[in-house]
């Protein structure tokens, strides 16, 4: 088991004077309900057997840019919302970060402070959201960014940073487009530095620009970009902005992800690596 203050890509931020602290105790006490409706959902989800149905797939080697299905909930008490998105995972180039990441969205069983826990990103919050930066969650652990485990590690431990499988030990290129830091909708994983990979993942909300790039670059070849939203980007920009909108109002609800379901579905070489690449069919996993 992994925990860890925080991550190199989101530190919580300390607010300034009283009304900085009185916001940031109103944050942390809508953290600690949605840690509770995780834990219910999470449960409930489990009770109904819904593992067996989100692991079909899970220990699959076999698709390539293999299909997530992620339904997000956000917005407020009065009103909430439900965002439905798809992330192609890079399965062939990243093996063990892509089994990871399937393996918590099936749940698992590790041990946490001499107590066997179920873990799944089921009910799990965006605990960071930097606009035109980055969307943030996947603390199975603490749900509020300062928790990590893996489901791939040794009794949870974190796990070492993965290199483009595809590409030859000699030096040889691999067959496939590099993975970077250079579209809104890249799926990476967060660490607080080498070595370090748990559960924490981000979405990327951005560049816009050339300019805006140079800044997203910093982050490549330290953290792995394991996949990539192929549907429901719109989806994800409406969340951002409730979330500038309502984030200091009373009844915010810290968006969460309510359903996930790992796919034997997987998308097209032109979803993920863009219009200029070539269509391809789509692999069953049956």
């Amino acid at each position: 088991m992994a925990e860890r203050e925080g991550t190199r890509i989101v530190r919580q931020q300390k607010g300034a004077g009283k009304e900085g602290k009185r916001r940031e105790r109103w944050m942390e006490v809508l953290l600690l309900l949605v840690s509770f409706l995780a834990a219910v959902k999470a449960e409930e989800s489990w009770n109904a057997g819904s593992e067996d149905a989100a692991s079909a797939h899970v220990n699959s080697t076999s698709i390539d840019r293999q299909i997530v299905e992620m339904e997000i909930e956000y917005g407020t008490s009065n009103e909430i919302r439900k965002a439905k998105i798809e992330v192609a995972l890079f399965t062939h180039q990243y093996p063990n970060t892509t089994r990871n990441f399937k393996m918590l969205c099936a749940g698992v069983v590790r041990e946490v402070e001499g107590e066997k826990k179920k873990l799944s990103y089921v009910g799990v919050p965006f605990h960071r959201i930097v606009e035109k930066f980055v969307m943030q969650g996947g603390d199975v652990l603490k749900k509020n960014g300062y928790g990590s485990i893996s489901a791939v590690g040794e009794s949870g431990r974190p796990f070492e940073d993965e290199a483009d499988q595809t590409a030859g030990e000699d030096g040889a290129k691999s067959q496939y487009k590099r993975r970077v830091h250079d579209s809104e909708g890249m799926v990476a994983m967060a660490n607080s530095g080498p070595g370090t990979n748990g559960s924490q993942f981000y979405i990327t909300l951005g560049p816009e620009s050339a300019a805006e790039k140079m800044y997203f670059s910093h982050l490549d070849g330290v953290h792995t970009v394991f996949g990539k939203v192929t549907s429901g980007m719109e989806e994800i920009r409406e969340i951002v902005k409730s979330h500038s909108e309502n984030r200091n109002a009373r009844g915010y609800v810290v968006p969460f992800i309510s359903k996930i379901t790992v796919t034997g579905r997987s998308a097209s070489k032109k979803e993920t690596d863009g219009e200029n690449s070539e269509a391809e069919s789509v692999d069953m996993d049956l």
